[in-house]
Parts: structure tokens; sequence; C-alpha cells
């Protein structure tokens, strides 16, 4: 088994917030970071830009939809609009 091989086996077993600290640790590019949000990993570029009210209560909306399990799968949406 090649070192990659051995690497990605290891890297498979991390939990979702490991994975994200791991590629935090080796990203080399300063323009944004990893984040695991309900078991999976996102990227979220930085904006230097201070968030608007209105950008801050909106983020706070879908952070509570998705606490309170109102949203869709893609699968639904697709589903939805038959694409």
């Amino acid at each position: 088994m090649s070192t990659v091989e051995k690497l990605s086996k290891e890297f498979e077993a991390l939990t979702p917030e490991q994975k994200a600290e791991f590629l935090n640790k080796i990203n080399v590019s300063p323009e944004g970071e990893y984040i695991a949000i309900e078991g999976r990993i996102y990227f979220f570029p930085y904006d230097d830009e201070p968030l608007s009210e209105e950008e801050e209560k909106a983020l706070q909306e879908g952070y509570e939809d998705v606490k309170a399990g109102r949203v869709k799968s893609l699968e639904q949406v697709e589903k939805e609009l038959e694409i």
C-alpha cells in the first residue's frame, strides 16, 4: 500500500470535525477555512467585508431552519423540480 493510500485510509477514519481541522492545517491558501457542519465539511472563503445586519439575520434564520429540520436534500429538490 502506498503512502497516499495509507493517508487516505486514515483520513477516512477521522470525524468530520477532525477532517476540517486537518484540512485547515495543510491548507496553503489563506483565502478561507474548512468547517464541519452537521457531519459535512464545507470550505468557506474569507470575506474582508463585515456582514450587514440583513446578512446576519439571514444566516441566523438559516441556522434555525437547519436546527428545526426545515430543510430539503438536493435529491428532494431535484425530484420536485423534475431535474
